[in-house]
C-alpha cells in the first residue's frame, strides 16, 4: 500500500510540476480586413522587429499581403489566441475553425520558425484543396487578391460544367 500510495504522490508531484512548467501565451493575430488567404508569421528573422504587447497579449500584426516577420522566437507553452481583421484602428473578432462559421483552419508550425494558417469560410477553405489554386506550389507563393480571383474562378467553372 505504501508502495502505491509513493507512486500515486510522485506521479501527482511530476503531473503538477509539468503542468506548471508550460507558459501560458495570450495572442491577438491582427489580419488585414478582407483578408482570404494563408498568412504566415516567420520568426528569428535577423534585424526585423519584436512583436508588440499590448495588455498583456502578444500582437502579430500582418501585412497586406499576410505576412508578418519577427525577430522574435517562437513561444513555446499554451497559447489563447484571438483573431481579428483590422482597418486603421478598428478591429472585427473573427471565429476561430472549431467554433461554427469558423473563419481560421490549418494552423501549423513549419521548422520551428513559420507559424501559417487560412483566413476564410470554410468553403472558401475547402474550395482552396479542391481547386488547382494551391497545388504544385508553396501555399505562400499566391497574393491574397490571386488566391480570391483563383477560388472565384474555380466555383464558376463549376458551374459552367453542371450546365
Amino acid at each position: 500500500m505504501r508502495v502505491l500510495s509513493s507512486f500515486i504522490l510522485f506521479f501527482f508531484l511530476a503531473s503538477s510540476s509539468f503542468c506548471q512548467s508550460k507558459k501560458e501565451y495570450h495572442t491577438d493575430y491582427l489580419i488585414p480586413d478582407g483578408y482570404v488567404g494563408w498568412v504566415r508569421a516567420v520568426h528569428e528573422v535577423k534585424d526585423a522587429p519584436a512583436l508588440p504587447i499590448e495588455d498583456e497579449r502578444t500582437v502579430f500584426k500582418f501585412d497586406e499581403s499576410g505576412l508578418l516577420k519577427t525577430s522574435d522566437q517562437v513561444q513555446e507553452g499554451w497559447v489563447y489566441p484571438r483573431y481579428y481583421y483590422y482597418l486603421n484602428s478598428n478591429k472585427t473578432a473573427l471565429s476561430n475553425s472549431t467554433e461554427k462559421e469558423g473563419m481560421i483552419h490549418s494552423e501549423k508550425v513549419a521548422n520551428t520558425t513559420i507559424l501559417d494558417f487560412f483566413v476564410g469560410t470554410e468553403k472558401q477553405y475547402g474550395l482552396w484543396y479542391e481547386s488547382n489554386c494551391g497545388k504544385e506550389r508553396d501555399i505562400f507563393d499566391y497574393l491574397p487578391q490571386n488566391i480570391k480571383q483563383c477560388l472565384e474562378d474555380y466555383e464558376k467553372s463549376k458551374v459552367l460544367r453542371k450546365q
